[in-house]
């Protein structure tokens, strides 16, 4: 009887979602109404899905039924791209919705995904206990995607075989992908202008007059009386300052040449006829004279000795 009441549902469902069919204005995108069997829990299970319409997948339907009445969460995973197996972080969570008799169930998402056309996901789901199901059929009703079951790693669960299910897609623009602001150069800052200091004129030093040397005044001696025992004096005179500062000049000062001064003759001492002593000159003779016999007769006997004759008795 459960099944008579059932069939005209499951018609009308799949005449709106037939594999890859798009409405527009929204409604549903991709399904499989077929539940001719079905696969039971404790397991979680997934069916995958290529999109047909750009826009936000609001929600999910699922053919379920539990016999002992459990919340169940529908979750909207990536696809790993290698293999086509669900993988990562959940991309949207449905609201919690109790399962009991057999039947269609709505599950409508929390925060929207947004797909482009040809997007692939999965819808994962878990049955807790072994009165909870999930219907399906085979001979590949939904030829976009599979059937899968969890164990130590995704499996599909028969070849062909997908459950029953419908996505809702408010058709929209497609994402619009985030541009990458191209970098740009940071401009170079323009040095401002040094300003140039203006050379330092130097002081040119004054030329300095070199003094002319003054001749010194030569002292000039005083005549010292002949016969006198004063002595002279020979005190200068001290030059008489001037007023007037010398004159500088380029050419060298003249030389002053020093006067001579008379020289006093000393008087000859009285009582002296002037002329050396006749003893000492005659002295003188006669000792110069025995040096001299001494070394000639020194040097013949030496004669002698280098010649081999004995020297005369």
């Amino acid at each position: 009887m459960r099944r008579r009441v059932l069939a005209p549902f499951a018609g009308i469902l799949l005449l709106g979602l037939m594999p890859g069919a798009a409405l527009a204005g929204g409604g549903g995108d991709q399904g499989s109404a077929g539940h001719s069997g079905g696969y039971c829990g404790p397991k979680t299970f997934a069916q995958t899905v290529t999109t047909g319409v750009a826009g936000k997948l609001d929600a999910v339907d699922l053919y379920l039924y539990d016999a002992v009445g459990n919340d169940l969460q529908v979750t909207i995973a990536p696809l790993y791209r290698g293999g086509g197996l669900p993988t990562g972080p959940a991309l949207a969570v449905s609201s919690s919705v109790t399962v009991q008799k057999e039947n269609w169930y709505h599950f409508t998402f929390l925060a929207p995904y947004s797909f482009l056309v040809g997007g692939k996901f999965a819808i994962v789901f878990s049955m807790t206990g072994k009165g909870s199901c999930a219907s399906g059929a085979g001979a590949d009703p939904y030829p976009g995607g599979t059937a899968m079951q969890l164990g130590s790693t995704w499996t599909v669960l028969l070849s062909g075989w997908d459950f029953a299910f419908a996505t809702w897609v408010t058709p929209g623009t497609a994402p619009t992908a985030v541009p990458v602001p191209t970098p740009t150069a940071a401009p170079i800052p323009t040095p401002a202008p040094v300003a140039t200091p203006a050379p330092t004129q130097k002081a040119v030093p004054a030329a300095t007059a070199k003094p002319v040397a003054t001749a010194k005044p030569v002292a000039t001696a005083s005549p010292v009386a002949s016969g006198s025992n004063a002595a002279a004096d020979t005190t200068a005179p001290a030059p008489t300052p001037t007023d007037t500062a010398p004159t500088p000049t380029d050419t060298a000062p003249p030389t002053a040449s020093a006067s001579a001064s008379p020289t006093a003759q000393p008087d000859p001492p009285s009582g002296d006829s002037g002329g050396p002593p006749i003893l000492l000159i005659i002295g003188g003779i006669v000792t110069l004279a025995a040096v001299l016999g001494g070394g000639i007769g020194l040097g013949l006997l030496l004669a002698r000795r280098q010649q081999g004759t004995p020297p005369a008795g």
